[in-house]
């Protein structure tokens, strides 16, 4: 099985040296033409929080459907609503995962993809729990 990987940034530039801007909302575009394992969005931010108690919690795993439930309840807003937006859109069409991650973190892209917990937040559709088969007495 080959693995390929694609370091995207959000500019775009033409033969003729002409930079342009690449719109957030593209980039799940990319990811499904490409058949991308992984959306990866590096932000200002560790990652997407609620409040708890009076404090905020990192939420580190989330379901489409929690994430979209956050977007509509207000919680998701201003400069995270892109992102998570983009995140959604990939995982929605077919990608395995998207990681919100802070780029503040020495070393966060890699403490997200190679531990077990990540350091920042997780979209992937909620995995169905294998069926265990009996053993025989």
């Amino acid at each position: 099985m080959s693995t390929n990987h694609l370091v995207a940034t959000p500019l775009l530039f033409s033969f003729s040296c002409l930079s342009f801007s690449l719109p957030l909302a593209i980039a799940p575009c990319f990811l499904l033409f490409l058949h991308a394992d992984k959306l990866v969005l590096l932000t200002d931010v560790p990652g997407i929080y609620r409040e708890i108690d009076g404090g905020k919690e990192l939420l580190s795993e989330l379901s489409p459907e929690e994430a979209r439930g956050l977007v509509t309840g207000g919680v998701v807003s201003r400069g995270m609503l892109p992102k998570v937006e983009a995140a959604l859109a990939a995982v929605e069409g077919g990608v395995p995962s998207a990681h919100i991650v802070g780029a503040g973190t020495p070393h966060s892209l890699l403490l997200e993809l190679f531990t077990r917990s990540g350091i920042g937040t997780m979209i992937h559709p909620a995995a169905v729990e294998p069926l265990a088969l009996a053993s025989s007495a």
